[in-house]
């Protein structure tokens, strides 16, 4: 089993060390249930689960509490629910703003748990944190072996991403602005840094020139060069696609936001928040034997599904929509050099059949004015 009995049960059975009481915050997922349980069996009974929920998602699929609830239930835990109104939210969203000291994903909802908590008289609480990264639990752990096989060769071609991308806005204008990181398969799946960049990335380099001054952003990105940062984390090779996603989400998105997140929305509710899942001595009997979480389809098979639609996509683009074409002489100096390329809008005046030239959809008629590119009679 990937979490050894003993290394798992010694971590709890410190991490319940205190002398007041230690609670748990108690979510709808596997890694606070097991928690939970690990409790249990350390000997801790009648434990303070708290729960955190939304009034708006009372009732539906979303909300956590009726399955929190039973796992409560079967390990005869106080369970404790609360409630988040909107209302709420407004009112303690200037202190949440005041007391991060950095920009978050996730500190809202640890802030929330953390007053519940603090409102039911504890001081210390147990966090299944860190249990999505030890048991594989994020899409990315099938994500990213999956875009490094299916695009990597693509992306690892020099410029072919960025080419790519700017013919997808140029064609495909809408798409490209509704799906930003479509491209980004093409630019970053080549390395691992890059394709967990594209995963956790709110925007890719490409993007912040948009939203932030383009030389603020220059400077920014030479200074932090995230990718570099990125694959140090895996430096050396943990050795299978698993412990690679791992290093890299434990390095990353735990370590600099779900960490730091625990850290500063506890200690404003006078909260200690403990991770037994993150403790050293478990993380060392974990990387000792990490296996690879399920066995890859073989390379060829999982390349042949992903190379072909891909084939069939750009046969189709070129036959029937765009097509780029070379420009052979000096004739459209200084507009256009010998050997520029340009991409050709073929459905102007009409779609036609490859090969018999025929038409078959009418659009439309040359009109004065229109630039016309025209193969030479043989």
């Amino acid at each position: 089993m990937l979490f050894r009995s003993s290394a798992v049960a010694d971590s709890v059975r410190a991490h319940l060390l205190a002398d007041v009481e230690v609670g748990v915050f108690l979510s709808a997922g596997v890694d606070s249930g097991a928690l939970l349980g690990l409790m249990q069996d350390a000997g801790k009974r009648d434990v303070s689960a708290i729960t955190l929920a939304f009034e708006e998602f009372r009732g539906t699929p979303d909300d956590e509490a009726p399955l929190a609830a039973l796992t409560a239930k079967r390990y005869g835990a106080r369970h404790i629910v609360r409630y988040v109104r909107e209302k709420e939210f407004h009112n303690d969203l200037p202190a949440i703003l005041d007391a991060m000291d950095q920009p978050t994903i996730d500190g809202v909802n640890t802030w929330f748990v953390s007053k519940a908590a603090k409102e039911a008289g504890l001081k210390v609480v147990m966090s299944g944190l860190g249990g999505d990264e030890a048991l594989a639990g994020y899409p990315s752990f099938v994500d990213l072996p999956s875009w490094r096989r299916r695009f990597g060769l693509f992306a690892g071609i020099p410029g072919f991403g960025a080419l790519a991308r700017n013919l997808l806005a140029a064609g495909a204008p809408s798409f490209a602005a509704a799906n930003p990181k479509a491209a980004g398969f093409l630019e970053y799946a080549g390395t691992w840094a890059g394709a967990y960049l594209l995963r956790r990335g709110l925007f890719l380099p490409h993007e912040l020139r948009t939203v932030l001054d383009p030389d603020f952003v220059a400077e920014g990105m030479r200074r932090l060069n995230p990718l570099r940062q990125l694959s140090a984390s895996l430096d050396p090779d943990p050795g299978s696609d698993t412990g690679r996603v791992c290093a890299l989400e434990s390095s990353h998105y735990m370590r600099n936001q779900l960490l730091r997140d625990a850290d500063w929305a506890g200690m404003v509710h006078s909260l200690e928040i403990r991770v037994p899942l993150v403790d050293i001595a478990l993380l060392e009997a974990l990387a000792a034997g990490k296996p690879v979480m399920a066995a890859p389809e073989p390379g060829i098979v999982d390349y042949a599904r992903s190379f072909f639609p891909v084939a069939l996509g750009v046969l189709v683009l070129r036959s029937f929509l765009f097509e780029p074409f070379r420009i052979p002489s000096d004739s459209m100096m200084p507009t256009l050099f010998a050997g520029d390329f340009i991409l050709v809008n073929k459905y102007a005046y009409g779609m036609r059949l490859p090969v018999s030239n025929q038409l078959v959809v009418p659009v439309g008629t040359p009109q004065r004015g229109d630039v016309v590119v025209f193969r030479y009679p043989p």
